[in-house]
């Protein structure tokens, strides 16, 4: 019995330990504020290597990107912790690609912006992202809301030319083909291809009424009602 014992509360331990290395990168965006990293403005942290000027210029992205959100959807209401790094490997460090990525957190949303990312459509795209976690509950983030969609929505305020509507040239089978991906994990991040897919998906939608469907969403009612009425 007492080696019984034993072995569970290894097991137990061995179970902590490897699931706080995985989620190490999460961990240091929850203790942001206790890093060398610069709170500049409220839920905005840089990199203390990153230069004033460059610090002015992300801020007046940062304004430009949720004033294009507000205008597009309407008035955000999500407050995600952005966090700026200025290399590629300490944006790794808390979980992102040297671009942009938002992750949930226990105390909230984090909005990663690493060094290719410090531009108004990267920094919209990503807040979009942080908005629709805000405004949709965990089984319609995980069970009822597909990863293209959430894409798409994001890509309406990311200008980047490669994924303007007028500069994406796919077949019917591609767009389909976007459309059988549910999970964020089976979406090919670094394929520029789907990502035009998931956003022509949705460009018969209208994004005013995207806040309203959310909260239908969260009631229960099936994703395929909803997004048939946003068009």
């Amino acid at each position: 019995m007492i080696l019984l014992k034993k072995i569970i509360i290894s097991g137990i331990v061995l179970v902590l330990a490897i699931g706080t290395y995985s989620q190490r990168s999460l961990f240091k965006c929850e203790l942001i504020s206790s890093s060398d990293y610069d709170l500049v403005e409220p839920n905005i942290y840089f990199d203390p290597d990153i230069s004033n000027a460059q610090r002015q210029q992300i801020l007046t992205d940062i304004k430009q990107a949720k004033n294009r959100i507000n205008s597009t959807f309407g008035k955000t209401s999500a407050e995600p912790t952005i966090i700026v790094s200025g290399t590629e490997k300490k944006a790794a460090s808390f979980g992102s690609n040297s671009t942009g990525s938002t992750r949930g957190g226990i105390s909230g949303d984090f909005v990663l912006i690493g060094p290719r990312g410090q531009n108004v459509d990267v920094i919209a795209h990503e807040l979009v992202h942080a908005e629709l976690f805000h405004r949709t509950s965990f089984l319609s983030q995980n069970i009822r809301i597909p990863v293209w969609f959430l894409e798409g929505l994001s890509l309406l305020v990311d200008h980047r030319s490669v994924f303007l509507l007028e500069n994406i040239t796919l077949a019917e089978e591609d767009i389909k083909a976007v459309k059988q991906i549910f999970y964020a994990s089976d979406f090919p991040s670094n394929n520029t291809s789907f990502y035009q897919a998931a956003r022509v998906a949705i460009k018969d939608i209208d994004p005013k009424k995207l806040y309203k469907k959310l909260e239908l969403i969260n009631s229960g009612i099936s994703f395929e009602q909803v997004y048939d009425s946003l068009q």
